[in-house]
């Protein structure tokens, strides 16, 4: 990977974990006309730190950039294994992420980083999201980006694996890490991770070798908000972390779509957002006339005879095997048969009890 001296300057400088984030800034971009210039001339640093009473940091820091191996193990450490890095200052930095609280100072990524230019749209949900709507969540996510629509979402289990799974197909979804990007968390993940990483885009604001700390991942969810026209949330409890996502898209002036939830807890969060003026949505086709998108025309998958009569009766509410015996003259192996065909098909969506219910 060739970076530029400014881009190696931004890294090296964001590489210093306990260095805060406010003084990374002021060094990078308040000392000197360019990052670069920091391996030219330490005293701005010096006299920085002398002012705020930090010397022996700045010692530290300056001993660290005179000497060329040290510098170079630092930066090569935090990009290994990513395909390049986009700084504050570059002109490749996302629009969008000027706007967030505390701007990344840089994005470490691996994939199509064209991704981040175009339309996008975040869906999140809790890990606890029910299969439900894990399922829909997919459907969702598959709609819109097979419509040119790119998926912006984390990569924890439940809600946000669901989304990616049903756009990564289409090579349109963005995954934010909370660590760096060769610490994938949770590691079951990682094939979807390779997948994405192929077909899609990673970013982390995290230089690599950095783990995803548990304060980190509220924080992150700056950039998951940041990055979409809106957000659309599957699940969550009142303690979510979703709500980081949420409250930060409200400030952003974001639109807020949510699932529908029933009584009690589950989905507690997607309820009080709705009594707080966001959208109630179930489909991909709700979301696209919120927030103007214009979906492509899909053609009905074609069913043959067999296939239309369970179809029929599943979308009737049968979605037992049995009850739908009941009420037609097939026999169990072409009703099988057929539901396997139709689930193939996105039509319709196994539950964990074996039964089915129509997603189209």
């Amino acid at each position: 990977m060739n970076l530029t001296d400014d881009e190696k300057a931004v890294v090296f400088i964001d590489s210093f974990e306990a260095l805060e984030y406010y003084k990374k800034k002021k060094i990078l971009f308040g000392l000197y006309s360019s990052p670069k210039e920091i391996f030219k001339d330490s005293r701005p640093i010096r006299e920085y730190f002398s002012q705020t009473g930090k010397q022996k940091d700045g010692e530290n820091l300056v001993l660290a950039l005179q000497d060329e191996s040290i510098r170079n193990s630092f930066i090569e450490k935090s990009v290994e294994g990513i395909d390049g890095v986009i700084a504050f200052n570059g002109k490749d930095y996302p629009e969008e992420l000027k706007h967030v609280p505390v701007p990344p100072l840089a994005l470490y990524y691996r994939g199509n980083k064209e991704l981040l230019y175009g339309e996008k749209f975040s869906i999140v949900g809790s890990r606890r999201t029910f299969k439900t709507y894990e399922v829909k969540a997919e459907e969702i996510a598959d709609r819109l980006a097979e419509s040119g629509i790119t998926i912006v979402s984390g990569i924890a289990d439940g809600g946000d694996a669901a989304a990616l799974k049903g756009a990564v197909k289409y090579g349109k979804v963005i995954s934010v890490f909370a660590g760096g990007l060769d610490c994938v968390y949770p590691y079951s993940n990682i094939n979807l991770v390779e997948r994405i990483a192929a077909n899609g885009l990673l970013i982390s604001e995290k230089p690599c070798k950095v783990p995803p700390r548990k304060f980190y991942f509220p924080v992150r969810n700056r950039i998951i908000a940041g990055l979409g026209k809106g957000v659309l949330a599957v699940s969550g409890n009142t303690i979510s972390g979703v709500r980081y996502t949420l409250d930060y898209a409200l400030d952003g002036g974001k639109e807020i779509c949510c699932l529908p939830y029933g009584l009690g807890d589950v989905g507690g969060l997607c309820k009080e957002y709705v009594k707080k003026g966001a959208f109630l949505v179930e489909s991909a086709d709700e979301i696209a006339e919120i927030m103007g998108y214009k979906l492509i025309n899909r053609r009905k998958a074609a069913l043959d005879e067999t296939e239309e009569v369970v179809y029929e009766l599943v979308k009737r509410g049968l979605g037992d095997t049995d009850d739908i015996a009941e009420e037609c003259d097939l026999s169990v192996a072409e009703i099988i048969g057929a539901l396997t065909k139709l689930e193939m098909k996105r039509l319709i969506a196994k539950e964990a009890d074996a039964s089915y219910h129509a997603i189209k």
